[in-house]
Order: structure tokens, then C-alpha cells, then sequence
């Protein structure tokens, strides 16, 4: 008996994830003086409100969607959770305009659901997802050639490889 209650205590968190993602998309963004990358598995943005979230600047920051425009998918970039196929967004920035290189969190959502979500922060900087009565957790992290951006649920896994060694800082649950 005691099988079936601890299954009814996880079941209902991950019918909230699954139902979370219906009504966002999270992909990975690369920045950096050529402009903006946007990678995710959405196959349109049209409509869309994307925020740019950096755990290192500690901020969202939204663009509109009608800024990018579709191109080759980036092939250091995977969606390790699905495994579909990834679509990657361009928004050439002005060179006088110059942006810090970096790999921050996409969020993607609907223009008219964007006011219904609430994100923020915590002091770890993990981005915390609040739709209604349905939430998640942002992490990302460093491999050794690469940086990870993860859900708590598990729904969400991506893996930018950028081809150079850094200092590792993932725990052991990003690999399984």
C-alpha cells in the first residue's frame, strides 16, 4: 500500500510540469557582439514575448519576438531532455550596441498569456516559474566543455557545447 501513496504524492508535481510547458517554451540563448541567438524547439515565434533570463545578471529581460528572424539551427546546441529538433532565432544587435558574451535561460510565451507568469530569481540563482498553481525550477550550471540549463521536474534539459574546457560546477543529478 505504501507504494501506491508515495506514486499519488509525485504524480500530481508532474502532471504541473508537463502542464507548465504547454504554455511556455524554454530554450538557450547565446549572446554576444554579433547579436542574440535564441535555440528552442517552438518551430514559430510569432506571437511570442521572449525573455532573456541571466542568472548571472540576476534579470529578465523581455524582447519581442518580431525582432528575430528563423535561420540555421546551431549544432552545439541540444535539447537533451526531448531530444526534437531545434529551431534557432538570430536578432542581429547594432555593433555600437555591444553585448557581453554569455548563455542565459529563453523563456517563450504568448503575448496574451505573459501577464499570468511570474518569474524570479532565488539567492541561488535559480529562475523560479509561477503559472497559477503550477511552478518550476531554472538551473544552469557548467560541464566541463559546456553549460547546462535545467528544470527541477526534469521536463527541461538543454546542453550548449561551446568547445573549450571550463571549471565544472554541475552536481551529478545533471548527467543522469
Amino acid at each position: 500500500m505504501v507504494p501506491c501513496f508515495i506514486l499519488f504524492l509525485f504524480f500530481p508535481y508532474a502532471i504541473n510540469a508537463n502542464e507548465l510547458y504547454e504554455k511556455l517554451s524554454i530554450g538557450i540563448v547565446r549572446s554576444d557582439n554579433a547579436g542574440i541567438q535564441v535555440s528552442t524547439t517552438k518551430d514559430s515565434l510569432r506571437g511570442d514575448i521572449i525573455l532573456i533570463c541571466s542568472p548571472v545578471k540576476v534579470v529578465c529581460t523581455p524582447v519581442l519576438s518580431d525582432l528575430f528572424s528563423a535561420g540555421k539551427p546551431n549544432e552545439v546546441v541540444e535539447d537533451v531532455a526531448t531530444g526534437k529538433n531545434i529551431h534557432t532565432y538570430y536578432y542581429n544587435v547594432a555593433l555600437d550596441n555591444k553585448l557581453q558574451s554569455a548563455i542565459d535561460i529563453a523563456v517563450i510565451l504568448p503575448k496574451e498569456n505573459s501577464k499570468t507568469f511570474t518569474f524570479k530569481f532565488d539567492e541561488k540563482h535559480r529562475l523560479l516559474i509561477n503559472y497559477n498553481s503550477l511552478k518550476d525550477v531554472i538551473s544552469s550550471c557548467a560541464s566541463h566543455e559546456g553549460v547546462h540549463i535545467y528544470s527541477k521536474s526534469g521536463d527541461v534539459h538543454w546542453y550548449y557545447a561551446l568547445g573549450y574546457e571550463l571549471m565544472a560546477n554541475c552536481s551529478d543529478e545533471v548527467y543522469k
